[in-house]
């Protein structure tokens, strides 16, 4: 199939329809499917409906008697970014470019844009593959495979404040000590294949665990999880009470998102407790990422969740990685993903009065080339502000680096590991 270019923008458009018929998008829920919508592209609008699986009606330049529940729009420059084939952060994505694009609109009722969120991704990336000429299925690569498994899990009960807390926790290796810590409303499998990874299982006693409410950890007895909200204190609590359980002393500690940011609040605010922090996808504050529709009672979170991180992703994600987090986040608790953001993207700040004793707790950051939600610029901005601090960019990286690509993110993280053992 031929790539097309803005001179043939319609019949790109007629082909996309045509492409619907033959490639039906399939994710169980077609008999709940029946929106209209209108997408701008510079001077062209094209009206569609969509019915189950496939657009059934467009017209160019809809008029007035056209209704619709949501449009979106932008200039000829911002789609030809967003088709591009060597996409950049934050073209790769729609809700990337939502965030982050000044000059990309999304009109109308956005409820429907979140409910069928899922299917419009799928659409977009159809549109893609025809603009560009390229296969439809995405190409596949195996996960490494583990002759024998290294990990080994168990529960803990666990005193948090006045709560004992159920918390599962999983551990591989020998050596110096190394805490993981998930992003928000996920869970420790984002470690999977670092903790059964052999050459750091030589050296590292690697530790993983699901803070309450998440995974296979239980939140304390009596708790609502309606109403669950993270907070500052209750997370530093969690993870020296959890430490002082399992007897780990001045471990390195690596956390991703929202475990990035307390990994910043653990070396400021407890220096002598840890022999390093790696921060990733951290900055000191983390704006706009608090998102009602991920508890709205219209809106199914278990289908919402994953699309709302799916862009967090780099593109180039192989397919069985990408779909082993989307999973993940389709499984958190109702309430968990939400109450874990309003700490991330609310109560969490560093500020410029907070000292750092990075020659007694170093700090490295790292965030990924994809990461639109804490971007590399907000990173490097604040790991300038902490005097020591080392930070570095991952090309070809998103937001959740350990997960989407362990060989590739392993290329930045033992450096900084080995710099870390080497210490006293």
């Amino acid at each position: 199939m031929a790539q097309y270019d803005l001179r043939s923008k319609r019949a790109f458009i007629e082909s996309f329809v045509d492409a619907t018929t033959s490639r039906e998008i399939k994710d169980g829920r077609a008999p709940y499917r029946n929106f209209s919508f209108v997408w701008r592209w510079g001077d062209l609008a094209v009206w569609f409906r969509i019915v189950g699986e496939r657009i059934v009606e467009h017209a160019f330049d809809p008029g007035i008697d056209r209704d619709w529940e949501f449009s979106f729009s932008a200039p000829d420059e911002v789609w030809v970014k967003y088709f591009a084939k060597e996409r950049k952060s934050p073209y790769h994505h729609l809700f990337g470019m939502w965030a982050r694009v000044p000059t990309f609109v999304l009109d109308g009722d956005r409820e429907v844009v979140m409910r069928h969120a899922a299917f419009i991704s799928a659409l977009m990336n159809l549109a893609r593959q025809i603009w560009l000429g390229e296969p439809a299925t995405e190409p596949v690569v195996a996960p490494q495979s583990y002759q024998k498994e290294l990990i080994e899990g168990s529960y803990r009960h666990v005193r948090v404040g006045s709560d004992i807390c159920r918390i599962y926790a999983e551990q591989s290796g020998n050596g110096r000590k190394l805490l993981f810590l998930h992003t928000a409303g996920a869970d420790s499998r984002q470690f999977y294949h670092l903790l059964n990874d052999s050459r750091l299982a030589a050296q590292w006693h690697m530790t993983a665990f699901d803070m309450p409410g998440h995974g296979k950890s239980f939140l304390p007895p009596g708790s609502d999880y309606r109403t669950y909200r993270l907070t500052m204190a209750r997370y530093v609590d969690t993870i020296l009470a959890f430490m002082a359980h399992t007897g780990l002393e001045r471990p390195v500690v690596l956390g991703c998102s929202m475990a990035g940011a307390i990994c910043l609040e653990l070396a400021r605010s407890h220096p002598d407790k840890f022999a390093g922090v790696i921060a990733c996808e951290a900055a000191d504050r983390i704006p706009g990422r608090l998102n009602e529709w991920l508890r709205h009672p219209q809106i199914d979170s278990a289908e919402f969740a994953p699309q709302w991180i799916d862009g967090l992703m780099a593109p180039s994600t192989p397919a069985q990685f990408r779909s082993e987090i989307l999973w993940q986040y389709s499984q958190a608790g109702a309430g968990i993903f939400f109450g874990d953001v309003a700490f991330y993207s609310g109560e969490f700040s560093i500020k410029e009065s907070d000292v750092f004793q990075t020659e007694l707790c170093p700090v490295y950051m790292l965030t990924g080339e994809f990461d639109y939600s804490c971007t590399p610029e907000m990173s490097r901005a604040t790991a300038a502000r902490i005097p020591g601090a080392k930070y570095s960019e991952m090309s070809g990286l998103g937001h959740f680096p350990m997960s989407e690509m362990p060989e590739r993110f392993l290329n930045y993280l033992k450096p900084i590991l080995d710099e870390l053992r080497m210490r006293p």
